[in-house]
Parts: structure tokens; C-alpha cells; sequence
């Protein structure tokens, strides 16, 4: 007897969840679509962006005795340095936590990433 109870509940509970959405979705009005110029939403978006320039690292290559030395800068910071002997393979020299020290040593490709880090904000 308690059974027929709960499949009599749970086939009402089932129908009443089945109407709900169906009878949500037949009150809300439905809006007329809107020509959005891109550029303008973007401005607005992120009104200060930076321009592509400021992006893109600068590049400083300069001779240091025998060896090439290429700076690579964003906003004015050195985050890597790239060191090509005249003889034997180049290597990178990376700033990990932004302090302007080169903390790590890659000598190979195959040598683990570093992992990105990105400033979020700064005072």
C-alpha cells in the first residue's frame, strides 16, 4: 500500500517539475535583438586597454664581449634575458617572481615552463 503512495507521489512531483520551467518561459517577454557595435561595447568594456605596443615585450640586443645579450622588457621591466654565446647553445635567464632578479636558468627547450603569472593589481 505505501508504495502505490510513493509511485502516485513521486508521478505527481514529476509532472508538477516537467510544467514549471514550460510555465516560467511563457511569462517572460521576449526581447527584439539589438546591433551592438563591437568597438563601441569594447570601450566601455575595458575603457583604459592598453594598445598593442605595451603588450608586446621590448627587445634590447646588445654585445657583451663575445656574447649576445637580448633584454626582453614589459613596461619598463626586465623579466628575461637571453644570453647567445659565441660558442655553445643560448640560454634564458628568467625573472619568476618580479622582483628583478633572474631567478631561474633554462639551458634547453625540454626543461619545464615556467608558469604564467600575471598582475592582477598594483600600488
Amino acid at each position: 500500500m505505501e508504495s502505490i503512495g510513493m509511485k502516485y507521489l513521486a508521478a505527481v512531483l514529476a509532472m508538477v517539475m516537467i510544467a514549471l520551467p514550460v510555465s516560467a518561459a511563457e511569462d517572460e517577454p521576449v526581447l527584439p535583438p539589438v546591433a551592438v557595435d563591437s568597438d563601441d561595447l569594447r570601450r566601455r568594456v575595458v575603457p583604459n586597454q592598453p594598445a598593442d605596443d605595451e603588450l608586446e615585450p621590448q627587445v634590447v640586443i646588445r654585445k657583451a664581449g663575445k656574447n649576445t645579450v637580448e633584454e626582453y622588457r614589459i613596461n619598463g621591466r626586465l623579466f628575461k634575458v637571453r644570453v647567445t654565446p659565441a660558442v655553445g647553445p643560448s640560454y634564458f635567464m628568467v625573472d619568476t617572481d618580479g622582483d628583478g632578479i633572474m631567478d631561474r636558468r633554462f639551458d634547453k627547450a625540454g626543461q619545464p615552463p615556467v608558469t604564467p603569472q600575471w598582475v592582477l593589481f598594483k600600488w
